[in-house]
């Protein structure tokens, strides 16, 4: 079945919130398969997995704020992905 949330999530305000070091906002994230996969195929290599996340205010149907968060792989421009690595000065 497939959900049109994934990769996507929220952050609520901590209502809990029992002294100044606890975090402002809390909430979670699913994530696909696919972004699984990508993030995996990154570590594998050696590399850092990183994610991108952007987010969005929202207010719920009974009056909260919240943060809506979508998460996704970096973005890659065409450039970045075919400039061929600099070659030395006597090279």
């Amino acid at each position: 079945m497939e959900n049109k949330y994934l990769d996507s999530g929220a952050l609520f305000a901590n209502d809990r919130k029992q002294n100044l070091k606890a975090p402002e906002w809390k909430g979670d994230i699913e994530i696909s398969p696919e972004l699984l996969k990508a993030l995996a195929t990154e570590l594998k290599a050696g590399n850092p997995a990183k994610i991108s996340l952007a987010g969005w205010n929202k207010v719920s149907k009974n009056g909260n704020t919240f943060i809506s968060i979508k998460a996704s792989t970096p973005y890659v421009s065409q450039q970045t992905q075919t400039k061929q690595p600099d070659k030395g000065f006597w090279e």
